[in-house]
């Protein structure tokens, strides 16, 4: 679904029916009081008198309960069904109007989606839904991240059909209030896959000072932007044709890598994915040796390598002791590395 920020919220909708209703009540209360008086004398009771104004403002045309025999009767009936009569159809109105906005505005699915976004964290953000941020969607999407979308062209009729269940922002990402919507200060990592240099370059900077801790990954079309991109704060700048062009050539040259990617990594039942799960001052690792812990056997993992800081230790041994803050990148299918993120906590 797309969220629009600007778009009529559901409290402006919602307001407009108290004003038919109370003045229904009014009348209702009024008319009521203005009956009981007129018909005192003839023993009439109050839920007689109730009875007379819904016959009047319904326009039921029951008889009367009594006879409205003096002409001051007959004026406050009348008065009684033009006001109550305006009323009822001033609501009915209103109710009609809220359906038709509740089915053109999806004021429902606007709820939830705000409700989605207060509560959202440790997700993905992609900011632009280009062709590489549409990649970066369907690849998150397959390990079964959370994440949210922002962009500001995009269109119901531009989404394809499994993408209306994704959580969309129609808004300008260089606005801190859009990256606050999306959850900046609560997510694992942004994708800011703009295609304009100056942008990407914004929200960067943008998204590391309203989250400092926050995993940033920048596309960067031109090899002269990356260095720019990593002074303004992010983590890893990406150059989508580069790594095509590199990916082509490994593939092109080393068949027997191409078998096992195909078989091993695609063809199966589950892909395996390449990980970094990162180890907080207060995980159960802290102190332990590879083989104490025993991952291979409890969580189904590899762990191909270890990152300390400004060191990094590739294949780590069974008495390799880890560290808090210590970054582990393992090997498995999303099962597997799910356990291994609880099994670090």
């Amino acid at each position: 679904m797309i969220y629009n920020k600007k778009a009529r919220e559901f409290k402006v909708v919602v307001e407009k029916p108290l004003i038919p209703t109370l003045l229904i009540i009014v009348v209702s209360v009024f008319g009521t009081a203005g009956y009981y008086i007129i018909w005192y004398d003839e023993g009439v009771t109050i839920l007689d008198a109730l009875y007379m104004v819904m016959i009047t403002i319904t326009t039921i045309g029951f008889q009367e309960v009594l006879p409205l025999t003096s002409p001051t009767s007959k004026i406050f009936t009348m008065f009684v069904a033009l006001v109550g009569i305006s009323s009822l159809f001033y609501l009915f109105s209103n109710i009609m109007e809220n359906l038709f906005l509740y089915q053109t505005m999806n004021i429902r699915g606007r709820k939830k989606m705000k409700k989605y976004l207060q509560e959202i964290n440790d997700h993905f953000i992609i900011v632009g839904y280009g062709r590489v941020g549409r990649l970066a969607a369907y690849e998150l999407l397959a390990r079964n991240q959370k994440f949210v979308v922002i962009d500001s062209e995009i269109s119901d009729s531009s989404l394809k059909e499994k993408e209306n269940d994704f959580h969309i922002i129609q808004g300008d990402a260089t606005e801190d209030d859009i990256l606050k919507l999306a959850g900046i200060e609560r997510a694992k990592s942004i994708i800011v896959a703009t295609a304009k240099a100056e942008v990407t370059v914004f929200v960067v900077l943008s998204a590391k000072e309203l989250n400092p801790k926050l995993n940033v990954v920048a596309r960067a079309d031109d090899e002269s932007d990356i260095n720019k991109l990593k002074k303004a704060g992010a983590d890893k700048v990406v150059n989508p044709y580069a790594a095509g062009g590199y990916q082509l050539a490994s593939l092109a040259s080393n068949q027997a890598v191409v078998g096992f990617y195909d078989t091993s990594l695609k063809e199966g039942k589950e892909d395996f994915i390449i990980e970094k799960v990162s180890l907080s001052k207060n995980s159960t690792w802290i102190g332990k040796t590879l083989k104490d812990l025993d991952v291979r056997k409890k969580c189904g993992t590899s762990i191909i390598r270890v990152i300390r800081k400004y060191e990094s230790v590739l294949n780590p041994e069974g008495n390799f002791i880890f560290k808090a803050d210590d970054q582990i990148v393992a090997v498995g299918n999303h099962r597997q590395l799910q356990r291994l993120e609880e099994y670090t906590r």
